[in-house]
């Protein structure tokens, strides 16, 4: 029966999450209750060429999940859930390349720099969000102008109907986190917490030859905060070393860890937490100098910080809620063994 739950798992892709569980369920019950009908019938298990006729009569599995849903009006059902995927794909690839080149010029051209720099925080965001807006804007068009034509070609070629019961991929197992991805979060956060310890012992946090790095006097608020996070990552790592499995509440406290050390982070930068640079072969003017500027950015750039830390634990926490929820959908479908 595994082509029957890779079938399922197809067409379960292109469902929406309120609506698998129940679909799927029923889907699976009335294709198992077709092929015991027919292998009674023939008084014989049907071989794979059996089952790929009746899942070929059946349909493509877009088909059969948008047969499921309710009529829209620009984007019909059909093409609609692949709409949707093609649009998120769309504005995540513009995002973070426009994310970049604005950080670029804003780093790189002084031009841009100096104009950046002369305006207040309002301006700069309501400048932002009209660039940002219009290229998102467009991106959208673009993307429902495009499904819009398919939706009118779609009746008349069939390009959709037409799949191969073989080329679907294997079923997988949602739930189970990696060990091997886990091992080396663990790995990781335990090099950081010794690491971190290691720090508190003074402010200056590196010192060689040609260079020495020494912090304010309140650095180790910073080191402590971070020390608590990466302990706390390292709790939930070894955690799912032992259970495999990612839970509400372990997301909830890893998504609230990573927020706050990146409140924290943001705080630093905002505190000149750099307190004396010694370089060899340069001066104590120009030492100085580079502080008041690695300073400087460092406050400039709590905004930028703050939002990409939040942005990444928004995203790690969507992701995993993602995994848990498509676990507990795929319950509904049969393991191959069975």
């Amino acid at each position: 029966m595994d082509l029957v739950n890779r079938y399922l798992q197809a067409v379960q892709f292109w469902l929406p999450d309120h609506l698998k569980r129940d679909i799927i369920a029923e889907l699976s019950e009335d294709l198992h209750a077709q092929i015991e009908e027919r292998e009674a019938a023939l008084g014989r298990p049907l071989n794979t060429p059996e089952i790929e006729d009746l899942l070929k009569q059946r349909g493509a599995p877009i088909i059969v999940a948008n047969s499921f849903l309710p009529q829209r009006y620009l984007i019909g059902p059909l093409l609609f859930p692949v709409y949707l995927l093609v649009l998120k794909i769309a504005l995540i690839g513009y995002m973070i390349p426009w994310v970049l080149t604005f950080v670029g010029f804003v780093v790189f051209d002084s031009a841009y720099h100096n104009g950046w720099v002369a305006q207040s925080w309002l301006q700069n965001a309501h400048s932002l969000w009209g660039s940002l807006w219009n290229s998102a804007f467009i991106t959208i068009g673009i993307v429902t102008a495009i499904f819009a034509i398919l939706e009118r070609v779609q009746p008349k070629t069939h390009f959709l109907e037409t799949f191969e019961p073989k080329s679907l991929p294997a079923v997988r197992k949602t739930a189970v986190i990696p060990r091997i991805g886990t091992s080396i979060e663990l790995a990781v956060d335990v090099v950081l917490a010794v690491w971190i310890a290691y720090s508190l012992t003074s402010p200056v946090v590196y010192d060689s030859p040609n260079l020495r790095i020494t912090l304010a006097p309140h650095w180790y608020l910073f080191f402590l905060a971070w020390l608590a996070v990466v302990l706390v990552s390292g709790a939930i790592s070894a955690t799912n070393l032992i259970y495999p499995y990612w839970t509400r509440r372990k997301i909830l406290i890893r998504f609230f860890s990573e927020c706050f050390g990146g409140v924290m982070f943001s705080w630093m930068l905002s505190t000149r937490i750099v307190a004396q640079l010694t370089i060899t072969n340069l001066s104590l003017e120009r030492c100085a100098w580079l502080v008041s500027r690695i300073n400087y950015w460092g406050a400039r750039g709590v905004p930028f910080a703050l939002t990409i830390f939040i942005g990444i634990a928004i995203a790690n926490a969507w992701v995993r809620l993602r995994t848990l929820d498509r676990a507990k959908y795929s319950n509904c479908i049969p393991s191959p063994t069975t």
